[in-house]
């Protein structure tokens, strides 16, 4: 049997005791004690804490509490907490910071527990309360969890914690106690004085590249709180993208030569850090350092600068310093194994900083001017003729120059002139179509699609008198041309008629030349049938100047000589071709479809180049034909998909979300359904750059 001692004060300044008597059974055993740790004799020691967790389990069935002295007054109902057990603990030589954690193992409620905390071991002396009464409140299974961080509890010191439990609370309890940080930050404040080991980088790019991976820790010197000095650290954290981090640690970059640059921070503990680069130096000022000298920031690597050039930099790398809403149950923390509970303080972090020399980059550009128009190039030359011109750019920064082949093209204009007259008060239509009744010079031009001027036509309008005019037509082989005055004529030669206006004057007399000209000898080819080893065939064309196929079904185009061919049955193509005159003449040939299936059927690329040179660019099976219910998807090495379709049109050019992938190995999965039925890959391909 135990006591409830409950103790209320009257308004006369006397004391009262409300003792009543509570029957507390208990099986009591070596692992099951119904009121271990009750008396401060009985205390749980600890030991002296190190990195890591340290736990004990008991049973809160059956302890008092002692007197009015032993309360939690700022709890609610504080009277009704007639349960407590005492623990010890000695702090480390350093530390970043404590948390208790409280797990029951039965109880799915949320439970408040109180605690005070002394310095000193009660089972020697009484101690010196440190703090008043402190709560926390478990919900539901979630463990309740209390933090002591930096200043709050001296180092090499034994402390004594009273915890106290509802009077009807009865359960078995997991209090763990977890320890976090090994030594303090290295460089807190940008001060070049104060810097040391691996914080100091001087960084020589190399082809393919160069890379460190220096180490820190957030410790309790790394809080801005602490270390608060002019605007790159300010007392209340940075405010980045909704985040507040008030921890950072500082690195001093040489970069002896232009580079492009991959940085980013992997943190042991917590959410992902804040990196800012300054292109600038450290001095012994910590105030020197500028945000406005700040070139690229980003969580993670998201807004970091790519190419730098050659200069001194300082890399700021910060943290949070938050609690972490973390779960923790009866029975899940084990010994040395340190969770995350106050966001990134107490533990350290890698930067990865890696630096190739640049590489230029080749490519090809096709551009057009018209005459009389003058290109100036990169380097300040203005050329006006055509012809193939080397063209270098290079970046502000020095980085990925770009060697361009420049294929520059001048579009000619044609000036044509002829004669024209009229008599009395008749009028002239220009060819403009412009109605004029005065002699003189008429002019108007054709432009090209470009917009240069094409065809300038001239004109020159006089009073009637006997004229001669002499004009060529073309027709093609086979084809009439009906002339002006009504004939029509199929062959060529020389024909002439003299016209005479309604007012009898100004008669013309007109001289055709008829040139006929050949049609294409047009031939069509294939490069085999299909089946479901060869999905596609290539069909080629010649003798023609352009070409236009029908039925334009199963064709990757129907406007080139050498179309690509796909078709799900048995298909007659025709193809028209026309020579540079003008002239058609028309082919035809019989693709026929197979499906039958074979073991070589549905071959798959296993290499691709995207280099923009048009061969090889993507990695697809469009040459598969005719398949339904494709899932055609592309992973990396770490089994991250970086490509999707369900089109046998689309194909993968070798990036993810936009930004191109590196050269290397990658899986592919396939599947569809053809004509011969499922089809089912895998396998790898190599992306070659």
């Amino acid at each position: 049997m135990s006591k409830d001692k409950q103790y209320f004060l009257a308004s006369d300044g006397k004391l009262f005791l409300l003792a009543t008597a509570l029957f507390c059974f208990c099986f009591a055993s070596a692992q099951n004690n119904c009121s271990a740790f009750d008396l401060t004799s009985q205390a749980y020691d600890f030991g002296i804490l190190a990195t890591g967790v340290k736990s004990t389990r008991y049973r809160v069935e059956c302890q008092t509490v002692d007197g009015p002295s032993e309360t939690c007054s700022s709890l609610s109902n504080s009277m009704e907490y007639t349960k407590s057990t005492w623990q010890i603990f000695t702090t480390p030589n350093y530390f970043d910071h404590v948390s208790m954690i409280i797990a029951n193992q039965n109880v799915p409620a949320g439970h408040t527990y109180g605690f005070n905390i002394y310095k000193g071991d009660v089972r020697s002396s009484p101690g010196t309360l440190v703090s008043g009464c402190h709560s926390m409140t478990s919900n539901a299974y979630r463990s309740a969890q209390y933090s002591f961080s930096c200043s709050d509890l001296d180092p090499n010191t034994t402390y004594s914690i009273q915890i106290f439990y509802h009077q009807s609370f009865t359960d078995s309890v997991e209090l763990s106690l977890v320890t976090a940080g090994i030594v303090p930050t290295a460089l807190p404040q940008p001060v070049l004085s104060s810097l040391i080991g691996n914080n100091a980088m001087t960084v020589t790019p190399t082809t393919p590249g160069v890379s460190f991976n220096p180490q820190d820790y957030f410790g309790c010197n790394s809080r801005h709180s602490i270390t608060a000095c002019g605007a790159a650290l300010p007392s209340g954290g940075i405010l980045f993208k909704g985040r507040n981090f008030d921890l950072s640690t500082f690195f001093s970059v040489d970069l002896t030569s232009a580079a492009t640059v991959n940085l980013s921070a992997t943190p042991s503990c917590g959410p992902s850090l804040l990196i800012r680069v300054f292109r600038q130096a450290l001095t012994n000022n910590c105030s020197d350092l500028d945000p406005a000298n700040i070139v690229g920031e980003g969580i993670g690597t998201a807004g970091l600068p790519y190419c730098l050039p050659a200069g001194k930099y300082v890399v700021q790398v910060s943290g949070t310093d938050s609690l972490v809403d973390n779960s923790f149950p009866y029975g899940t923390l084990t010994a040395g194994n340190a969770p995350c509970l106050l966001s990134n303080l107490g533990s350290f972090f890698s930067l990865n900083l890696a630096a190739a020399t640049p590489v230029p980059k080749m490519e090809r550009v096709d551009s057009t001017l018209c005459s009389g128009q003058a290109y100036t190039l990169s380097n300040g030359t203005k050329v006006n003729t055509s012809n193939t011109y080397p063209d270098t750019l290079r970046t502000v920064n020095g980085c990925d120059s770009l060697v361009r082949v420049l294929n520059l093209q001048f579009k000619q204009k044609t000036v044509q002139s002829f004669f024209a007259s009229f008599c009395g008060s008749q009028s002239y239509t220009l060819p403009s179509g412009k109605v004029v009744n005065a002699p003189g010079d008429y002019s108007d031009t054709l432009k090209y699609t470009s917009g240069c001027d094409s065809l300038i036509r001239v004109v020159h309008l006089e009073p009637a008198s006997p004229k001669r005019v002499m004009v060529d037509s073309y027709i093609c082989e086979g084809d009439s041309l009906q002339l002006s005055w009504g004939p029509m004529v199929k062959t060529g030669g020389s024909y002439n008629d003299t016209i005479r206006t309604v007012a009898g004057c100004d008669s013309i007399i007109w001289m055709v030349g008829v040139y006929v000209r050949p049609r294409p000898a047009v031939t069509v080819s294939k490069s085999n049938d299909i089946s479901c080893a060869l999905g596609s065939a290539r069909l080629t064309a010649t003798g023609g100047f352009t070409y236009a196929w029908s039925p334009a079904t199963g064709l990757d185009r129907a406007d080139v000589f050498n179309p690509v061919a796909s078709p799900a049955a048995t298909t007659t193509y025709h193809v028209k071709a026309r020579s540079a005159g003008g002239c058609v003449a028309e082919d035809s040939i019989q693709l026929l479809v197979s499906l039958v299936s074979s073991g070589n059927s549905f071959l798959v690329p296993n290499s691709f180049t995207p280099n923009g040179d048009g061969v090889n660019d993507c990695f697809g099976l469009r040459h598969w034909g005719a398949v339904t219910d494709l899932h055609f998807a592309v992973y990396d090495r770490w089994g991250k998909r970086v490509f999707y379709t369900q089109e046998v049109d689309h194909c993968w050019d070798g990036s993810f979300n936009g930004t191109p992938l590196p050269a290397g190995t990658f899986i592919y999965t396939i599947d569809a359904k053809s004509a011969c039925g499922a089809v089912v890959r895998k396998g790898t391909v190599t992306l070659v750059r």
